[in-house]
């Protein structure tokens, strides 16, 4: 089916990248090299005002050269939530409500964010088997756990990630990744962005949809940063 108002970000048209000593590691290209494992991970802060606030990841799907839906199973090394509901299986259970949230003693706010911090919170997906990608599917929350910058590493059986990470713009909401020969581009769904500190507190896009009616501004940030 069609996408509303997508609108390409990032296309990455060379397969090297080019430094001063040379060529460096091959970016991440799935549809040019076969993968068995990818790692997904933060490549910026989160708008949440709470300096332990997560990075939550809603949903992923992977496609691969001829269209065909792979079912991958899903992991971290860097820890998830405290909660312990959160876990990195539901981005893959096909339910956009549920979510992978990262581990809060690597918060992502962009109040407390430094460059330090990239890369700290990552989602380990393994394919049944090594296989080109045309298309990977992100949906992410519409709110302030949403990351707007995305990194991308690839490994082949060996589990060895050999190739430079391919960085891409994420939409709020559903992003679409293609990959071809030429290189990989994201469209998103939406260009909105958000600013420092914002918050979305209605039913459609918190994970809190009626805690805030009743109460005060600061008691519903209160409810919020003790709820994460």
């Amino acid at each position: 089916p069609e996408r509303p108002a997508m609108a390409s970000t990032l296309l990455l048209s060379a397969l090297l990248r080019v430094t001063a000593d040379g060529p460096s590691l091959t970016i991440c290209n799935p549809a040019v090299t076969p993968v068995k494992y990818l790692k997904m991970s933060n490549g910026g802060p989160i708008s949440s005002p709470s300096c332990s606030a997560s990075w939550d990841l809603h949903e992923v799907e992977f496609f691969d050269q001829h269209g065909n839906q792979i079912f991958a199973t899903a992991d971290t090394t860097t820890g998830s939530s405290w909660r312990g509901t959160a876990l990195p299986s539901n981005t893959l259970d096909g339910d956009l409500s549920s979510y992978w949230a990262g581990d809060h003693d690597h918060g992502l706010s962009c109040s407390c964010w430094s460059d330090e911090k990239m890369d700290v919170q990552a989602i380990d997906f393994t394919l049944p088997e090594e296989s080109y990608l045309s298309r990977i599917e992100v949906y992410q929350g519409h709110n302030e756990f949403t990351m707007l910058q995305l990194r991308l590493k690839c490994a082949g059986a060996s589990g060895v990630y050999g190739s430079a990470a391919l960085e891409l713009n994420a939409s709020l909401d559903h992003t679409s990744i293609t990959c071809n020969a030429s290189g990989c581009a994201s469209e998103l769904n939406t260009t909105e962005q958000w600013y420092c500190g914002q918050q979305w507190n209605d039913a459609s896009t918190s994970h809190y949809p009626n805690a805030c009616g009743a109460l005060s501004a600061v008691c519903c940030l209160l409810l919020l940063v003790w709820a994460r």
